[in-house]
């Protein structure tokens, strides 16, 4: 059978040409210098066979950006670490003051883990996808409710922030924000008039806006150790983008729900993908 192919191998193409690529990257990089380049007229080739004229380098990047093609690996990550002398009570169990919530009542419980530096228009026109990693857990034991419920209330959440001391994006923060200082910032919400019908837009109030978070993930049910937890990934069509504006943040909240439940976390990386823009030359 010989050396196993790549989901981008393809075995021949229509003229014949063997067609294979080791990575996606390749695969990507070829595609934009076959645009780039185009296809000049060739003689052994069959009169059938389409000529592709030469496109300028702009158009190549909008073709891309249509068909969504993404870089495969992150290009930006935004790390929170818990702070290596908050290790240990006298208990034995992990407690760090700034990654822990704990529910008290039927309520959801938030904190602001951290938030991205603020963003600016080159660097939201770069992003294409984020993704929220985190090292964590929760209380460590779990009973069934009333309801023989068995799921997780620990998860995580990624949102838009706007603090009140940020300035404009061009001027605006480059560090990352965390401590106990944040840790009620909540989301930046929807425009008053977003969810309302026309009839209602002029009376709306706070309680008619939506916050703009959503969940990444929940943790492992009863885990006693920490766990490394991926987020569902905001791609493209995801709704994040349509209300990030310059100057916002990427935020990320810990959360717990009902009486005895608790989010403990350890380390959580944003990774942000940007939309693929090779360099040819």
């Amino acid at each position: 059978m010989g050396a196993q192919q790549s989901r981008f191998t393809h075995r021949r193409s229509a003229s014949g040409c063997d067609l294979s690529f080791r990575t996606q990257l390749h695969f990507y990089y070829a595609l934009a210098r076959a645009l780039n380049n185009g296809s000049g007229p060739k003689p052994r080739l069959s009169r059938k066979a389409p000529q592709l004229p030469p496109l300028p380098l702009e158009v190549v990047y909008k073709i891309l950006r249509e068909a969504q093609y993404i870089h495969p690996y992150p290009s930006v990550t935004y790390q929170w670490l818990a702070e290596p002398d908050a290790f240990l009570n006298d208990t034995g169990i992990l407690f760090r003051p700034h990654g822990v919530v704990g529910a008290t009542s039927a309520e959801p419980e938030r904190k602001l883990l951290f938030a991205s530096p603020q963003l600016d228009n080159e660097a939201l026109g770069k992003m294409a996808s984020v993704k929220l990693v985190t090292s964590s857990k929760d209380q460590g034991w779990h009973t069934e409710d009333r309801m023989g419920s068995s799921g997780s209330w620990s998860w995580f959440e990624v949102g838009i922030v706007r603090l009140l001391e940020d300035g404009p994006s061009e001027l605006g923060d480059q560090s990352i924000v965390a401590g106990d200082k944040y840790a009620k910032v909540e989301a930046r919400r929807t425009p008053a008039t977003a969810n309302l019908t026309n009839h209602r837009r002029r009376s709306s109030s706070p309680a008619d806006t939506m916050p703009l978070r959503w969940i990444s993930h929940y943790n492992e049910v009863a885990s006693q150790s920490f766990q490394e937890h991926v987020g569902n990934e905001f791609g493209p069509d995801h709704d994040i983008w349509k209300y990030l504006e310059p100057g916002d943040r990427i935020g990320v909240w810990i959360c717990a729900q009902f009486v005895g439940w608790e989010c403990y976390c350890e380390d959580a990386k944003i990774l942000v993908r940007e939309w693929y823009t090779p360099k040819l030359v």
